[in-house]
C-alpha cells in the first residue's frame, strides 16, 4: 500500500454490506464485504469480493471471491474462488478452486481444483489437479481414478434417467 492509499479498520460493527479499499475487520458480523485486500480477525462474512487478496484469521466466511492470493488462518470458508494462490493453516473450505497453488496444513475440504495440490496433515473429498502432493497422514476420498469411475457411473445413471423419461413422455403423449 502506497502513502496516498486509504487503510480502513473495522472494530466491532454488524452491518449488511460494506465496500472499502484496503480494510482491517475485527470481531465484527458483516453481510458481504468488496476491497481491494480484506483481512478479517475474529468476525463472520456472508461474502467477501476483494479485487486484490483476502487474509482470514480466527473468522469464517460464507463465499470469497479474490482476484489476488488468499490465507485461511484458524479459518473456514463456504467457497473459495482464487484468482492466486490459497493457503490453509488450521482451518477448511468446501469448494476451493485456485488458479494458483493450493497448500493445506491441518486442515481440509470437499474439493478443490487447482494448478497444484499440497496437503499436509487434512482430510479432502476430491482432488482436480495434474501436479499433487499429499501427506501419508492426510486422507483422500476419491483419488483420480476412483473420481473418473464414480463420474463416469453417476452420468451414465443420469443418461439412463434421460432416456426412460423420454421414452416414456413419448409413450404418454401418444396415449
Amino acid at each position: 500500500m502506497t502513502e496516498g492509499e486509504r487503510h480502513d479498520k473495522v472494530y466491532n460493527v454488524t452491518i449488511d454490506e460494506l465496500e472499502v479499499g484496503d480494510t482491517s475487520i475485527e470481531t465484527s458480523a458483516i453481510g458481504s464485504v468488496s476491497g481491494r485486500d480484506v483481512t478479517l480477525s475474529l468476525s463472520a462474512v456472508g461474502g467477501v469480493s476483494a479485487s486484490g487478496g483476502a487474509r482470514l484469521e480466527r473468522a469464517g466466511a460464507g463465499g470469497i471471491l479474490a482476484a489476488g492470493d488468499v490465507e485461511l488462518e484458524q479459518a473456514g470458508a463456504g467457497v473459495l474462488v482464487v484468482g492466486g494462490d490459497a493457503s490453509i493453516a488450521t482451518g477448511g473450505a468446501q469448494w476451493m478452486l485456485a488458479a494458483g497453488d493450493v497448500s493445506v496444513a491441518t486442515g481440509g475440504a470437499l474439493a478443490i481444483a487447482a494448478r497444484s495440490v499440497s496437503i499436509q496433515k487434512g482430510w479432502v473429498g476430491i482432488i482436480a489437479s495434474p501436479y499433487a502432493e499429499i501427506a501419508e497422514d492426510t486422507r483422500v476420498v476419491f483419488d483420480p481414478r476412483s473420481a473418473a469411475v464414480f463420474g463416469a457411473a453417476l452420468g451414465s445413471l443420469f443418461a439412463l434417467g434421460v432416456a426412460l423419461a423420454i421414452h416414456w413422455r413419448a409413450r404418454w403423449i401418444s396415449e
